[in-house]
């Protein structure tokens, strides 16, 4: 059998989830060995440029496992079934998986922290409008990715969650948030437990709000950094004008914030189309006090994990993997932090779509992903 799959990374790599990787099931009746499942349920996702399936990603594996059990030197009665994949991956220990990748440990560059609804995970027919979300950190440089924590969107929030592990990123980390976390107390937190923080403020804290303007309209910035980007038929021109700043002049709950720098953001946006003009203003806030550049780099780097929330849903279709079983979508989407991880080191041309379809057409190149 000519075997396309063969490739001393992928053993490595299979090598490496047998020495580490937690199995919860109980020996008892234990078929089929929980590294090797693994192994071929990633194989079998990058092998496809389809959206995401149990079903699908399934047959995939249906149609590799004899392949994998050349290169690995294994012999396997035959391929898991649905069923059965379905229950291993319900009771995965993810944690332990994502911990084998040990993606996170470069505290120089700038990590964004989102939250993303699991939509699939909906109950509709019990009338809720929320369910099972989860909230990461991605790297601005290396697009790496580190799963933070899940939530029930029915009954927790995604604020309790970034309280509650944020303080697994180590000290030093700098990381930027939405405004929905810009309490004074998680900012004091993580100022005092040595972590950086850039997190934009509006209307839901309207008086530190009216003090940031307040200080731009009155005060000279420290430093002032332009640009001018086109993209898709429209000109923005972005001012960061940055204030150093102290909390004296703030309302007294800021005091342990550690606040120390004010960013005021003007957006002039040109549509050529249309030639409509339009003007934003916005506010930020943050305790690092290096360069001002790399502050305003920070600013423009946090829509970077909303571009990797759109890839989740729209290139891998993650919202339309449809489960109401959280352990099986807990597990989906911590594999796919991997392989999204993965992938963002092999798209140097900025070009997922083309990657996939490269995968499927070139097998060869498994072994980059798995090197990497």
């Amino acid at each position: 059998m000519n075997n396309d799959l063969s490739s001393a990374e992928i053993r490595r790599f299979y090598e490496k989830l047998q020495t580490k990787l937690k199995d919860n099931r109980s020996a008892i009746g234990r078929k089929h060995e929980l590294a090797f499942v693994i192994t071929l349920f990633i194989l079998s996702i990058l092998r496809s440029s389809d959206q995401l399936s149990l079903s699908k990603i399934h047959r995939n594996m249906v149609r590799y496992y004899e392949k994998l059990c050349i290169c690995l030197h294994k012999e396997v009665d035959h391929c898991i079934s649905r069923v059965q994949l379905s229950r291993i991956l319900s009771n995965f220990d993810y944690e332990s998986f994502l911990s084998l990748s040990d993606q996170s440990k470069n505290i120089s560059e700038w990590l964004s922290i989102d939250g993303k609804e699991l939509r699939g995970s909906i109950d509709s027919k019990n009338y809720n409008t929320r369910g099972l979300s989860i909230v990461y950190a991605l790297g601005h440089t290396s697009n790496l990715q580190q799963l933070l924590g899940f939530y029930d969107g029915t009954k927790e929030s995604e604020k309790t969650v970034v309280g509650n592990h944020l303080f697994d990123l180590p000290k030093g980390a700098k990381v930027t948030l939405d405004a929905m976390h810009n309490s004074e107390g998680l900012l004091s937190d993580i100022n005092q437990k040595g972590r950086f923080y850039l997190t934009q403020i509006k209307a839901n804290q309207k008086i530190l709000k009216s003090d940031l303007a307040h200080i731009s309209d009155h005060l000279k910035s420290d430093k002032e950094i332009t640009e001018i980007e086109k993209s898709h038929g429209r000109i923005d021109h972005r001012k960061y004008e940055i204030y150093t700043m102290n909390t004296d002049v703030l309302d007294s709950r800021w005091a342990n914030s550690g606040i120390c720098n004010m960013i005021k953001v003007t957006r002039e946006s040109f549509t050529v189309k249309t030639n409509k003009e339009s003007k934003e203003i916005r506010y930020y806030i943050t305790n690092y006090n290096g360069l001002k550049s790399e502050i305003a780099g920070a600013i423009r780097g946090h829509w970077k994990i909303e571009v990797m929330n759109r890839i989740r849903d729209v290139n891998f279709g993650e919202d339309n993997f449809r489960s109401l079983n959280h352990g099986l979508q807990k597990s989906m989407s911590s594999i796919m932090l991997f392989i999204c991880s993965g992938l963002s080191k092999m798209n140097d041309k900025g070009n997922l779509n083309k990657l996939r379809e490269d995968l499927v057409h070139y097998p060869e190149m498994l072994n980059k992903f798995f090197a990497a």
